[in-house]
């Protein structure tokens, strides 16, 4: 979702539905300010040229020498740019120049041989993916934006006057009509996500054995969410480990970190005094009054592991977890649904990412490992 000034979006009338709820001292209308504040008035950006600068991903040197420099270094280049950009059209001739298989991402699902195809004088594969041509696929990112978008423009649609005569209960119906209208359309004309991969990843397995190396090149004939494009780029990652051990830390680390840098950033859990935002909502919470989800139920304490107020293991199941009230609000972490854990993962190692509270990293991926199947 990219920053940009609320009055282009909303109706003259929000400014003041918002600076009311902002006065409103109650649990569900805080949480919406909040809401507000981080994805509307926080510094974000959906531009891919932003995403390519930040990552430094894409030509950072002449052309010929990244090519050069990828098959010499044995490293991944992931560019991601326009179609229409001359560069990209020297990148491509260049390629064919010096013998890098260009594949499109339409042409490898048709692939039978790959074998076959590459051949014996392959110097590299240049990927080369219209994001457009793919399904959209489950990306908790998109979803959450989504529903955001949509609870504030539920919440424009409700007048000032309505709000006012019962802001708590008006505030929790609008972000359960908004949750009502997620959905999903599958487009059939569209190229499912998952066999693309199962093929890149046959691909990647034969030209290991080979000097050349993967340029894959992600780009969009119209505008699209940058998630979609991280995402893709973190997948290629993904596929450039040949062992199933790196694939499960890679994804690992890659899933925590991504969770560490969302629930900080829109602090969505909006602790005072100790207490999140369902502990204060709701009198009845069971066992304790503190500490949120890091209190240990089954030990009636609080985690051994979290110490000033931070947690100092990678426990993944303990940043997957959202509550019932977060739950209710749109804030859910469906990992099961993940494309790079959907991908490499059976379901018993999915059960393990899920279930394993107040457990540091190194025992979860060992058990992860236990229960993989094949080599």
């Amino acid at each position: 979702m990219c920053s940009m000034d609320k009055n282009e979006m909303f109706s003259d009338e929000f400014t003041d539905k918002i600076n009311y709820i902002k006065s409103v001292d109650e649990e569900s209308c805080k949480f919406l300010y909040n809401l507000y504040v981080q994805y509307y008035l926080s510094e974000k950006s959906n531009d891919v040229n932003e995403y390519i600068l930040k990552n430094k991903c894409m030509f950072q040197a002449d052309i010929k020498d990244i090519v050069e420099q990828c098959k010499k270094d044995n490293k991944t280049i992931i560019e991601i740019t326009n179609i229409y950009d001359d560069r990209y059209k020297r990148l491509k001739t260049l390629c064919m120049n010096m013998g890098v298989n260009i594949l499109t991402i339409e042409s490898i699902k048709k692939i039978k041989s790959l074998k076959r195809l590459l051949g014996n004088n392959s110097n590299g594969v240049f990927l080369d993916i219209n994001i457009n041509a793919i399904e959209e696929w489950y990306n908790w990112d998109v979803i959450l934006e989504n529903n955001i978008t949509r609870m504030f423009n539920n919440f424009d649609k409700v007048s000032l006057k309505e709000l006012k005569k019962n802001p708590s209960v008006k505030v929790k119906e609008i972000v359960l009509i908004s949750l009502k209208e997620n959905s999903k359309k599958e487009d059939n004309r569209k190229l499912k996500l998952m066999p693309l991969i199962r093929k890149m990843d046959d691909l990647l397995k034969i030209e290991e054995t080979k000097e050349g190396e993967l340029i894959a090149n992600i780009y969009s004939h119209s505008e699209i969410n940058i998630n979609y494009i991280k995402e893709l780029s973190e997948v290629i990652q993904l596929l450039m480990y040949s062992s199933k051990s790196e694939r499960y830390e890679y994804v690992y680390d890659l899933l925590c970190e991504k969770l560490e840098i969302d629930i900080n950033k829109y602090n969505y859990c909006l602790f005072e005094n100790d207490k999140c935002i369902a502990q204060r909502e709701n009198e009845k919470w069971p066992e304790n009054k503190f500490d949120g989800c890091c209190f240990n139920i089954s030990k009636k304490e609080k985690c051994e592991h979290l110490n000033d107020k931070s947690c100092n293991i990678k426990c993944i199941s303990c940043r997957l977890f959202t509550c019932k009230y977060l739950k209710n609000t749109g804030i859910d972490y469906d990992v099961r649904k993940n494309i790079l854990v959907k991908y490499c993962m059976n379901p018993l190692q999915k059960s393990e990412l899920i279930w394993n509270f107040f457990t540091p990293k190194e025992r979860i991926l060992k058990n992860i490992y236990r229960y993989k199947i094949g080599k």
